[in-house]
């Protein structure tokens, strides 16, 4: 069995409720240098997140490919954010055997043009 999960994350000095006005979008999740995590430990920088909606059936593909249609017509705003803020697609694959995935070049080239990292984590369940 294999479950994707995905979503554009926005971390640095930029304060949260400043992207979400850049960007017109309510983000999934947001927090703040300083606040706790969920384990008890500060927060070393702000972060916004927004995450994919799509069930855990979708493929890694679909998962990003939703935030880019969300995000739809903010590449001009995403490309020129904060210099001192960090951009990613996060990306887990939590999988109970030998799995694998693939992007299209289409999808790639939308991530290259934004200037965005890609960060897939890997987890054999």
């Amino acid at each position: 069995m294999l479950k994707t999960k995905a979503s554009f994350r926005i971390s640095g000095a930029l304060d949260p409720d400043k992207i979400t006005q850049l960007l017109a979008i309510s983000p999934s999740y947001t927090h703040r240098k300083g606040e706790p995590d969920r384990f008890g430990e500060m927060i070393r920088s702000n972060i916004w997140v927004l995450k994919s909606e799509l069930g855990d059936g979708s493929s890694l593909e679909e998962q990003i490919q939703s935030l880019f249609d969300k995000m739809n017509h903010k590449s001009d705003v995403i490309k020129n954010v904060d210099a001192s803020c960090r951009l990613d697609i996060f990306c887990s694959i939590t999988s109970t055997g030998e799995s694998g995935f693939s992007l299209t070049p289409k999808l790639l080239s939308v991530i290259s043009e934004l200037n965005v990292n890609l960060e897939v984590s890997i987890i054999a369940a």
